[in-house]
């Protein structure tokens, strides 16, 4: 960030040779760090030593890993595409438009900055856990096959 603002992003996943080569080229290894896959273990346990989880992608179904971030207590920062604007509200992360590099920027800031208020790790947990639980999966699969069947 340009005003000396201290954070570290650790980005996860598989394929990081040419996100390696930028990260040396803008010499930011200093707060830019790459992790390989995790066991769905070690996933939770990264997401619960966060302070948020930022999908900033062109497309999204529901985007499991919103859920799994709010379920460990943590708000998102995501790009505003297929139905994670269903998901994603005030209380649970912050929304940007797709592709808009200048407005995930200033949703980092504000996270940051702590200047949004979401709500508590055990909130968010508890919401998530109510939400969908096994128990609330089935009866909303059940009232779908009720309905069709009328």
């Amino acid at each position: 960030f340009d005003a000396g603002y201290k954070f570290h992003l650790e980005i996860g996943g598989s394929d990081f040779k040419h996100l390696e080569k930028q990260i040396t080229a803008l010499s930011a290894s200093d707060y830019i760090s790459t992790f390989g896959l995790l066991p769905l273990s070690g996933v939770a346990e990264k997401m619960q030593q966060s302070h948020a989880l930022i999908l900033f992608s062109e497309n999204e179904t529901q985007g499991c890993v919103l859920v799994e971030a709010n379920a460990c207590g943590i708000p998102v920062i995501s790009s505003k595409v297929g139905g994670v604007p269903e998901f994603v509200n005030e209380n649970t992360g912050v929304l940007v438009e797709k592709n808009n590099v200048e407005e995930l920027y200033l949703a980092m800031k504000k996270v940051l900055l702590q200047k949004v208020n979401f709500e508590s790790p055990e909130i968010l947990h508890q919401q998530i856990k109510e939400k969908y639980s096994p128990k609330k999966i089935a009866e909303a699969f059940s009232d779908v096959y009720e309905f069709i069947l009328k």
